[in-house]
């Protein structure tokens, strides 16, 4: 295997620690924003996500939107970095000030959701970059997911390319123990194609004003 995908891999743990810790926070806090738990949780998870960017400036790999967001939102990565600093470095003040405010921030976390989802899309079908969609590229996320320890199902991302990768492999007639070819299945599979292209896979993209902006 490739030392770059094994690095990548790598990096792909710290994204599942991140994706461990936004669970957590929409978990136990729920609808309660205030207070000393929402604190800890919501930036204990910003945090998490800091270091997801560090290793992602530390590949210097590109990707359109993910540089987009980082770009657009860089007041925001200093803000995830201050929360980064409060959480993993002691602090005198119970509550420090500039982590509270951004914890508090709705368009903040949103971002946050945004950015992590983009990181989630970029490591699935980071194997898939150098060969495109094929069988030999299927196997080889298969056994480097294996190495990141978590494939993440519940992703919008992931949803979206699994279903994609179902049609690849209907046509190419390599699931035929699934769906057989049949007049009746390509017709069900055009539909589900066609109505594959509309749906967002990122949702929280639509609800960041600045990328609005932008477009």
């Amino acid at each position: 295997m490739p030392e770059k995908i094994l690095e990548v891999a790598s990096w792909g743990k710290y994204i599942y620690r991140s994706d461990i810790e936004r669970h957590n926070f929409e978990r136990k806090i729920k609808n309660d924003e205030s207070g000393i738990r929402y604190f800890i949780y919501s930036s204990q998870w910003l945090a998490s996500l800091y270091v997801v960017v560090e290793g992602w400036y530390s590949l210097k790999e590109s990707d359109k939107a993910i540089n987009e967001l980082l770009s657009v939102y860089e007041d925001y990565v200093l803000t995830i970095k201050r929360c980064r600093n409060a959480v993993y470095h002691y602090q005198k003040d119970i509550l420090d000030k500039r982590v509270e405010k951004a914890v508090s921030d709705g368009e903040l976390r949103v971002w946050a959701g945004a950015l992590l989802d983009e990181f989630i899309r970029f490591l699935y079908i980071y194997p898939f970059k150098k060969n495109g969609l094929s069988e030999e590229s299927l196997h080889l996320q298969k056994e480097y997911l294996d190495l990141v320890g978590w494939v993440p199902k519940e992703a919008g991302w992931v949803m979206w390319y699994e279903t994609y990768i179902f049609i690849f492999q209907y046509y190419e007639g390599s699931n035929s123990t699934i769906l057989k070819r049949t007049p009746e299945n390509d017709k069900s599979i055009e539909g589900a194609f066609r109505e594959l292209k509309t749906v967002s896979a990122n949702p929280y993209i639509s609800m960041l004003s600045r990328i609005k902006a932008n477009a």
